[in-house]
């Protein structure tokens, strides 16, 4: 009987280390990722949106805008189109300017029935 005190001392202590140690960690990043329309941390929302365009082959991707990040205007974006399964189709980076960017995605030739997804990634 004391065997079993003393282990569930000992996990009792180990326990509250655990949570201790856990409550103590910091998060330091100057990254954002968000895979919705809307991104938000401490500069203004960026809404990211994009146009099709009809081609020879179909519907293909246009132009992709980022808009409104007005207090985001040093941050570098990758911005990533995504297809079924979030397999990337192609990535694209640049810096915002005034808070706005537009990419012209028409020379990658992207399938606009293939995109799923369109993120950005912020960074400093």
């Amino acid at each position: 009987m004391k065997r079993y005190l003393f282990a569930g001392a000992l996990a009792l202590t180990f326990g509250a280390g655990t949570f201790a140690f856990a409550n103590s960690l910091a998060v330091s990043s100057d990254t954002l990722a968000s895979g919705t329309d809307t991104v938000d941390k401490g500069c203004e929302s960026v809404a990211i949106s994009y146009t099709t365009t009809y081609t020879v082959n179909g519907y293909e991707l246009d132009d992709i805008t980022l808009d409104g990040g007005t207090g985001c205007t040093t941050q570098t974006f990758t911005v990533d189109v995504a297809g079924t399964g979030g397999t990337s189709l192609e990535q694209f980076t640049g810096l915002l300017t005034a808070g706005d960017a537009t990419i012209d995605a028409s020379s990658a030739d992207i399938d606009a029935a293939l995109v799923t997804n369109v993120s950005a990634v912020f960074t400093n």
